[in-house]
Formats: C-alpha cells, sequence, structure tokens
C-alpha cells in the first residue's frame, strides 16, 4: 500500500479550461472556478498525469509508502507535519512509546 503526493495535476478538465481560457481570457464561467491567480499557479506548477502515473510507478518500484511527485509540495508536507506535532503536544500525548 502506498500514499500517492501528486500537487496539482493536469486533467482533462483543467487542461480543458486552460484552452478556453487561452481563446477568451475573460470567460466568466471559467473565471467563476480559475481566478486570474490560481490559472498563474496551476499552469506553472501542474504535472501531466502521464507524468504522474510515472512517477507513482517508480516510487512503488522502489517500495515507497509515500510517493511525491512534485518538489514544490515538500513545504505543504513540512507545514502539515509541524501541525499534526503540535496537536499530539496540545493533547499531551508527545513524548512517550509503548
Amino acid at each position: 500500500m502506498s500514499l500517492l503526493l501528486p500537487g496539482p495535476v493536469l486533467r482533462e478538465g483543467v487542461a480543458d479550461a486552460f484552452r478556453q481560457l487561452d481563446q477568451n481570457p475573460g470567460n466568466p464561467a471559467i473565471r467563476a472556478v480559475f481566478g486570474r491567480q490560481v490559472e498563474q499557479l496551476l499552469r506553472a506548477l501542474a504535472i501531466s498525469t502521464g507524468q504522474c502515473a510515472q512517477l507513482a510507478l517508480r516510487g512503488l518500484r522502489a517500495g515507497l509508502f509515500y510517493i511525491p511527485t512534485q518538489p514544490h509540495i515538500r513545504h505543504d508536507v513540512d507545514r502539515r507535519h509541524q501541525e499534526m506535532t503540535a496537536a499530539f503536544e496540545r493533547m499531551g500525548l508527545s513524548g512517550e512509546r509503548l
């Protein structure tokens, strides 16, 4: 069993939205879902489904439990780890092991 950490992936629906925005950048229906900032981030960071699949297979072959696919998600993973650690501490559950 493994846990895929894909980050943004350029799925068919997102790619179609980008094609429509290329033709009409102010498309109100798409802009209701994708603001300009979100569009810029997704265009810069999203990988293709094929790239994601290749990385997933590479992680599976390596026997990894966690399979990251993009370097920029490391910051999110680190932040979530800190949040989880803080939750253990606030619950008084830090330090002891069975």
